[in-house]
């Protein structure tokens, strides 16, 4: 990176378009991003992109216009577009804020703007780099380069210097021995939320930029507190919810039933042909932390047993009118058939054993008997 060439560029752009900062600013934009994207597409140019016909084009077209390259095939812009930068800066920051919107991390919103978002989560979902389908493979990575060394330069006239805190690092960097400038302040924030529950070695938690496997559990145990699934690494929005906000008394929907936090990841009748019904049968929650699983009405238990081809560990309980509770998957089982319980009771804990792709519970209601085809919708026994 020729850092003088781009100081003197950004100068230029910033005396010739002062809109730009206000623009980053209303659309809650990280400081200096849209001067970096116009870095990397045009050397903060405006002018007509490249020339050319592409794979499945019919005809030879000019496919970007501007300082920001806005696509002439998805938006239908022409050369009249060079002749408002502002609207130009504008279209750049809300097509920024929607990719945001859609992948929760700024490096992976600002990879979408080259390649587009589906790109990305497919290559987030294969454990891939963000950049695996951007230019060069290297977009955002190069794009956040420029903002730092943009926003590092920016101190003296009033913006914050790097680390800014208020951004969460790339997903990548959520492993045991990278480092992060922010995963200092990140330390100091799990000091607040934790206090005595804090993971540590030794008797004190010390805020460093390394991240160990002490700072992935401190990030589960507040996820937990969030009431969010705890993967291990904090997207933008929990980021801000750990840097901003007083932590949570308790989890919410702690103590719930079947689950705590009630988070469906498959809901009923959704049509399968992996299921023998054709569709699933109940509702899929997966965990919160908390993975014990409580009893959602009062009743006796019919069936404590192993079916290790479908349910795994499952548990039936039935109630009143008829109505009959199951608990599948389990990793253990902690009622046998006869057992008296009441709602909330301890039926087991989350598992995934038998035919089951990761730990979850399979929760579901039969009407009139407890075979598999006396499945209901289920109404989770709460009134």
């Amino acid at each position: 990176m020729n850092n003088t060439l781009l100081s003197a560029e950004y100068r230029r752009a910033k005396k010739q378009w002062p809109f730009i900062d206000e623009i980053e600013k209303a659309h809650k934009l990280p400081v200096r991003l849209l001067y970096a994207v116009g870095w990397r597409e045009t050397r903060l140019q405006n002018i007509m992109g490249d020339f050319s016909q592409r794979a499945g084009e019919s005809s030879p077209r000019h496919h970007g216009f501007g300082v920001w390259q806005r696509d002439s095939g998805t938006f239908g812009v022409d050369e009249s577009y060079l002749k408002n930068v502002r609207k130009q800066a504008k279209d750049a920051a809300e097509l920024l804020r929607a990719n945001f919107g859609i992948v929760d991390d700024w490096a992976a919103a600002i990879a979408a703007y080259n390649c587009g978002p589906g790109n990305v989560r497919n290559a987030l979902a294969k454990n891939l780099s963000v950049d695996h389908f951007t230019t060069g493979g290297n977009y955002s990575a190069d794009v956040m380069a420029t903002r730092l060394v943009l926003a590092k330069g920016s101190k003296a006239a009033g913006q914050p210097d790097h680390p800014d805190p208020s951004l969460v690092p790339p997903r990548g960097f959520f492993k045991p021995g990278r480092s992060h400038e922010n995963f200092t302040p990140m330390g100091k924030r799990f000091l607040v939320w934790l206090k005595d529950d804090i993971s540590c070695e030794g008797d004190e938690y010390k805020p460093g930029a390394g991240f160990s496997t002490f700072d992935r559990e401190n990030v589960k145990k507040c996820q937990v507190l969030m009431g969010d699934e705890p993967d291990g690494w904090f997207g933008q929005s929990q980021w801000a919810k750990l840097m901003t906000e007083k932590p949570p008394k308790q989890p919410p929907n702690s103590g719930a039933c079947p689950v705590a936090g009630l988070r469906v990841t498959q809901g009923f009748a959704i049509k399968d042909a992996r299921y023998a019904a054709g569709e699933h049968t109940g509702i899929d929650f997966g965990t919160a932390g908390d993975d014990t699983i409580r009893c959602t009405g009062s009743g006796v238990v019919v069936v404590s047993s192993l079916d290790s081809d479908g349910f795994g560990n499952y548990v039936v309980v039935q109630h009143e009118g008829d109505r009959f509770s199951w608990y599948c998957h389990l990793s253990r089982r902690d009622v046998a058939v006869g057992d008296r319980v009441t709602k909330a009771s301890t039926i087991g804990m989350m598992g995934s054993t038998g035919n089951s792709r990761g730990k979850h519970l399979h929760y579901q209601e039969s009407v009139g008997g407890h075979s598999y085809w006396d499945y209901a919708k289920p109404s989770l026994l709460l009134v």
